[in-house]
């Protein structure tokens, strides 16, 4: 009798990998929707709200940051910063304010990466 009943019994094992099969599935779906989903807003050229919503904090903070002199809090006080080094060695000091921006575009555009995640 206990035999009878155990053979009622399911697999546990086979359970699980039937909804782990049927859970990949629905993924791969829902994954193949959402790519075709942005393969068409490409096309049509239409924005990701996020996505563009984050660029262009991005880019608000960025000019605001340009325009406060780079940091220094005006444009005047950079210039009055910059220009002995300037005067001591040009090259140097035009790759270290290079350096220095590519940073901050790098940081400053680096929350776009997580804009796109949340999406």
């Amino acid at each position: 009798m206990a035999r009878r009943r155990e053979e009622r019994v399911p697999d546990e094992e086979k359970a699980l990998r039937t909804e782990a099969k049927r859970l990949r599935n629905t993924i791969a779906k829902e994954l193949s929707d959402l790519r075709s989903q942005y393969d068409r807003q490409v096309r049509d050229a239409e924005p990701v709200p996020e996505v563009s919503d984050s660029i262009t904090m991005a880019r608000d903070r960025l000019m605001k940051w340009a325009d406060s002199g780079f940091g220094a809090g005006s444009h005047r006080h950079w210039l009055a910063l910059i220009e002995p080094a300037m005067i001591a060695d040009p090259g140097e000091t035009r790759d270290d304010q290079c350096t220095l921006l590519r940073q901050e575009l790098r940081e400053g555009f680096s929350q776009v990466d997580g804009s796109l995640a949340a999406r």
